[in-house]
């Protein structure tokens, strides 16, 4: 038994490994929040099937906790951080609060007591647990769905209001799903939101967002096209000069605004 957890746990650390550093990032930036949140229910939900089809073999049965090794803090942690993202910051770390130091402890001992009540019974035999671990697999998978559609939502709602508060920290909104929402809000008319939208993106980290960026020098509103042009210049979009040329020769036939827009506001 010792042989068999050391090589266990010696396996689903390099599985680990490997995700954190090869898969997490390519499959958020590929399918996004969604896709990276459902590899762990899917794992276990996988592990119950195997353990049912089987009779209850070692390796089925341990295929769920290899799961939580290998993917809850390298691709679930990283994916499910991201669902505070439109939440103010100190909304963030309330929530956060209440879901580390209140539910899951309070979950844990719940679930320790459950056991403990179930080995009074003197049943053993691990095939019973297969049934409620599909059962919850499935309600796990149904509120993450749910969960991704109100953040999305909820994200484009904080551009939208111009709510959105990084924090004094940077997040990384290379995921598809948070660039979709960026790429609708950069087509925005009205000229805050798309300022607002500018300061998320130059703020985040992981993605260039030059192309999309780009056709912002030729937008209606003078303090858009400037910070887009700066932004182009921060990160060195050489391919774009030419349209950047093209703005500044169009800009000085425009008259200039009585006020700033931002002053305004």
């Amino acid at each position: 038994m010792v042989g068999f957890l050391s090589n266990f746990r010696v396996a689903a650390g390099l599985v680990g490994l490997v995700v954190q550093f090869a898969v997490a990032g390519r499959l958020m930036e590929r399918w996004g929040v969604l896709a990276a949140l459902l590899v762990l229910p899917a794992s276990v939900a996988l592990g119950g099937v195997a353990g049912l089809v089987t009779g209850g073999a070692l390796w089925a049965i341990s295929l769920p906790r290899a799961a939580d090794i290998s993917f809850k803090y390298t691709l679930n942690d990283s994916a499910f951080n991201l669902l505070y993202l439109p939440l103010t910051s100190r909304q963030r770390t309330r929530a956060k609060a209440v879901v580390d130091g209140t539910l899951k402890p309070v979950l844990a001992v719940l679930l320790g007591l459950a056991f403990l009540a179930v080995s009074r019974t003197g049943s053993t035999h691990v095939l019973p647990w297969t049934v409620p671990l599909l059962l919850l697999s499935g309600i796990w998978i149904a509120l993450l769905f749910r969960a991704t559609r109100h953040y999305v939502d909820a994200l484009s709602a904080s551009l939208v209001m111009r709510r959105l508060d990084l924090g004094r920290g940077s997040v990384d909104l290379s995921d598809e799903t948070s660039a979709r929402v960026l790429r609708t809000a950069f087509g925005e008319s009205d000229g805050l939101r798309v300022l607002h939208t500018l300061s998320v993106a130059r703020s985040a980290t992981g993605s260039d967002w030059s192309d999309l960026v780009a056709p912002l020098t030729s937008h209606s509103d003078p303090e858009v096209r400037a910070e887009a042009a700066s932004y182009l210049a921060e990160r060195g979009a050489i391919r774009h000069a030419d349209r950047l040329r093209v703005s500044w020769m169009t800009s000085r036939t425009r008259p200039a605004p009585r006020a700033s827009r931002r002053t305004a506001a």
